[in-house]
């Protein structure tokens, strides 16, 4: 681990078990025995090589955050890197807060307190399949103010992964078109992790 941090000054641990798998310990940043927040995950590779990590995973154990990492090659096979993580709840992706006062993350796979919003509170985010399948549309209520970011993680088992499919737009809501792949290209559902942020 090159670098690690965690708001409640508690230590981070990192542990591999397999090629290109890796679990992720959060001391005390989760709420006790209920699954909160989000997580977001990108592989590094300083020769250029070509890489993409997963979340494949997560889970509380009491306020731990215990997060399983899968990262893959071009092919689509378990292959070592170096990665970032970050985990956040009751804050945007960008770890402050007020500013920015407008943030929110969804877990597909989940629901409760990781579909959460800053303005209209848990459950207020939407997630809606379009076409093709393995497209989905994204939408955090009352957030689109000023300048915004936008992330994604695809979560699950396999080589999958999953990207924003153009720049979004937005007036009152902010709609995020994600779209997620098998490893030969082909557009397939799957689990995804989004996080949503505006400057202010």
């Amino acid at each position: 681990m090159v670098q690690s941090y965690n708001s409640t000054g508690a230590g981070v641990s990192l542990a591999p078990f397999g090629v290109g798998q890796w679990s992720v310990k959060l001391p005390g940043v989760g709420l006790a025995g209920v699954l909160a927040g989000n997580v977001q995950v990108t592989a590094i590779q300083p020769n250029a090589g070509p890489r993409r990590c997963k979340v494949y995973r997560w889970a509380p154990a009491g306020t731990d955050v215990v997060v399983y990492v899968f990262c893959f090659d071009q092919a689509g096979a378990p292959v070592d890197t170096d990665f970032t993580l970050s985990y956040h709840r009751g804050r945007s992706v960008v770890g402050s807060l007020a500013p920015p006062m407008y943030f929110g993350h969804l877990a597909s796979a989940a629901g409760g307190p990781t579909n959460d919003n800053s303005i209209p509170g848990v459950g207020a985010n939407t997630i809606a399949p379009l076409a093709p399948a393995g497209r989905y549309l994204v939408t955090f209520k009352q957030l689109g103010q000023k300048e915004t970011h936008a992330q994604v993680t695809a979560q699950g088992a396999g080589s999958h992964y999953c990207h924003l499919t153009q720049p979004w737009s937005y007036a009152l809501d902010a709609p995020v078109d994600v779209i997620c792949f098998d490893n030969a290209g082909v557009p397939t559902p799957h689990d995804v992790l989004v996080a949503f942020t505006s400057r202010i």
